[in-house]
């Protein structure tokens, strides 16, 4: 199916309705993992072995959550808005892009189409959020334990990305 096609199959399909929008980032994830495993699974790609297969799931299971995480942005937009430093203009715009641009990291390391430059600025955009709004957020609010979690959760993240596109870097193609 090309290009077209898909873009007019996913309008047709926006119409369906879910009772719970939050079902939509779970289903972004899924997909981000359904996508890896038959990428991975295909008989026209070489079967990797070893610890490259590790590697390559590895991969999916990092994805996928990222997916989850760029659903949820795109769900609930505003209440991450919120979030955005005062000092950032366009609040919404940016809890909507990184949306997007999670779910469009998210396939490309499953598909392992530009995988390793994906998970490099993924890992850069994680270690900005920490550094420019979790951080802060701590020396603001000392006593909300959950602020004190954040940025350990998105700093382990970042380090799996960068260790992924490390690792997707020295794969050979």
């Amino acid at each position: 199916m090309n290009l077209f096609g898909s873009i007019m199959l996913w309008a047709t399909a926006a119409p369906l309705r879910f009772p719970n929008p939050a079902v939509w980032p779970y289903f972004a994830g899924s997909l981000a993992g359904l996508i890896g495993v038959w990428h991975l699974n295909r008989a026209s790609v070489p079967q990797p072995q070893g610890m490259e297969r590790t590697i390559a799931w590895a991969a999916i299971f990092f994805a996928a959550p990222m997916g989850v995480f760029g659903g949820d942005h795109l769900i609930a937009g505003r209440e991450i808005a919120a979030m955005v430093p005062s000092w950032i203009p366009w609040h919404l715009f940016w809890a909507y892009f990184v949306g997007v641009a999670l779910i469009a990291a998210a396939l490309s390391i499953v598909t392992e189409r530009y995988s390793s430059l994906a998970a490099g600025l993924m890992a850069l955009m994680l270690a900005l959020f920490v550094a420019l709004i979790h951080i802060p957020n701590v020396v603001t609010h000392p006593h909300i334990r959950v602020l004190q979690v954040i940025p350990f959760r998105d700093l382990s993240f970042s380090a799996g990305a960068f260790a992924l596109a490390y690792a997707r870097a020295r794969e050979p193609r």
